[in-house]
């Protein structure tokens, strides 16, 4: 229960102890909303705010639950989430994301790819 609220992780299943990078990598909402309340504890009820703000995220309401988890009517675009989900995966390094719209393969590219798929 966080905020009146109560939240699961999308498979409904609980995982135990995991990573931080192996919950953001699965996608799991339990485990970022105990870090969200952790950073709030220790470093003030401000910080998240302050950490959006670092990666990009200007936003005037409150960073609440929804938000932590990527929803919410905060209206970031993906590619803002994307460059702030990306830097706590990178241990605080930010990146600009951004998306391929077009990929050009020419045959021997394809027959590389083709190569590495079937060798895994």
């Amino acid at each position: 229960m966080v905020d009146g609220s109560e939240f699961r992780n999308y498979d409904t299943k609980s995982h135990g102890n995991v990573s931080a990078y192996d919950a953001l990598r699965q996608s799991f909402n339990i485990p970022a909303l105990k870090t969200w309340q952790q950073v709030k504890k220790s470093a003030g009820n401000d910080a998240p705010k302050k950490f959006a703000s670092k990666v990009g995220l200007d936003y005037s309401g409150k960073i609440g639950p929804s938000e932590v988890l990527g929803g919410s009517s905060s209206e970031f675009s993906p590619t803002q989430l994307a460059s702030a989900f990306a830097a706590i995966a990178n241990g605080g390094t930010y990146n600009n994301a951004h998306s391929i719209q077009k990929l050009l393969l020419t045959m021997v590219t394809r027959l590389n790819m083709i190569i590495l798929v079937t060798k895994r």
